[in-house]
């Protein structure tokens, strides 16, 4: 496996907000400015106006000196085992839920907030979702529209699945019932019905009536939207022992004895996720079939990263190691195009110079 190193996130809330993560902690910081030095000048026929765009018109000399950044501790999760990868919550409502991937596999959801109650052995976790076979977690994405819903990428495991989507609002009850024999599930304990409508008592039983209006949002692909500032299937004040959700359980298993060591939701699917292997492929899945829709030969080893445009959906980059390339190998590609193998371009991470073109062509 590839050697550990800190995490670090932007919060998607706030333009001042990131977390660090180690392997055993995890913690929040913000920027801050002091108000005691002016930030606004006025000029002879410019009124108040920020410093920080008077370089366009030439007059960023005249204005007062800006005032110095520090940096504040926000909130310091200690209870964090093993922690490998995170992602941030994309809800709104929930800017201070983080779901950590661990060295054995969890999927681990965590409330970091600096107000959060806790009680004297109280946890900062929320909820849990593990592997039936105890791996590494190398990825997770949160995916932006149907927020119910996270990828994990997994090591391979001959007995087990290489990822996981786990849906975070499903009401653990019906697991109950459903190995009772008492829920209309499909074996497995899984349901047959996706973010589109579902049979699985998770969502139907436990979303109220602003949720459903977020849901429609959803399937219009409005990412921006607010969404009902509700926990539909979990609590977020963490103040109780969390829940534990085993992968007999995952909403959909993919990569079947495959090692997943990046997963991506693609900008404008939300149904689909790309995977990079740990053996050189780039695999495509629409989780509501559970079934691989594409396969590409994308690097000689691991592909490590998977990262679209985010002004471009239709444009990707992936990251390999490479034998003749310490720093690895970086390859550009045309999601539209992704069938015929051939990147838009190939260049030497560590050479930003060495234009090796290998394909060509435009994402435009």
């Amino acid at each position: 496996s590839r050697e550990h190193r800190p995490t670090l996130l932007w919060s998607p809330h706030s333009s001042d907000l990131f977390a660090l993560g180690t392997s055993d902690k995890l913690s929040l910081f913000e920027f801050q400015r002091s108000p005691s030095a002016g930030d606004a000048a006025d000029f002879d026929g410019l009124g108040g106006i920020d410093s920080s765009n008077l370089d366009f018109i030439g007059l960023e000399s005249l204005a007062p000196p800006r005032a110095p950044q520090t940096l504040r501790p926000v909130s310091a999760v200690t209870d964090v085992s093993q922690l490998t990868c995170a992602t941030w919550s994309p809800r709104p409502e929930q800017p201070w839920t983080l779901a950590v991937g661990t060295a054995t596999g969890k999927l681990v959801l965590h409330d970091c907030s600096p107000s959060a109650p806790r009680a004297a052995a109280a946890t900062s976790v929320v909820r849990e979702f593990f592997p039936c076979q105890q791996r590494v977690c190398f990825s997770i994405a949160w995916n932006p529209i149907f927020t119910q819903l996270i990828a994990a990428g997994l090591d391979r495991d001959r007995r087990d699945y290489g990822v996981l989507v786990w849906d975070v609002e499903r009401d653990t009850s019906s697991f109950a019932a459903a190995s009772s024999g008492t829920a209309s599930t499909a074996a497995g304990g899984r349901g047959n019905a996706g973010p589109r409508g579902r049979s699985d008592g998770s969502l139907s039983n436990s979303i109220s009536a602003g949720s459903a209006a977020a849901g429609r949002r959803a399937t219009e692909h409005r990412a921006g939207d607010a969404e009902s500032a509700q926990c539909y299937g979990y609590d977020v004040t963490a103040t109780v022992l969390a829940e534990a959700v085993s992968s007999a359980h995952a909403y959909a298993p993919l990569a079947n004895s495959e090692a997943a060591v990046a997963v991506s939701w693609l900008p404008e699917s939300p149904h689909s996720l790309l995977v990079g292997t740990s053996f050189r492929w780039l695999r495509l899945f629409d989780v509501r079939a559970r079934d691989e829709q594409l396969a590409c030969h994308a690097h000689a080893k691991a592909v490590y990263g998977v990262v679209f445009d985010p002004f471009n959906p239709n444009r990707l980059l992936t990251f390999s190691d490479a034998s003749d390339t310490p720093a690895g190998v970086v390859k550009g590609w045309d999601l539209r195009r992704l069938s015929q193998g051939t990147p838009l371009f190939t260049l030497a991470a560590g050479d930003a110079g060495n234009d090796r073109q290998s394909g060509g062509g435009s994402a435009a």
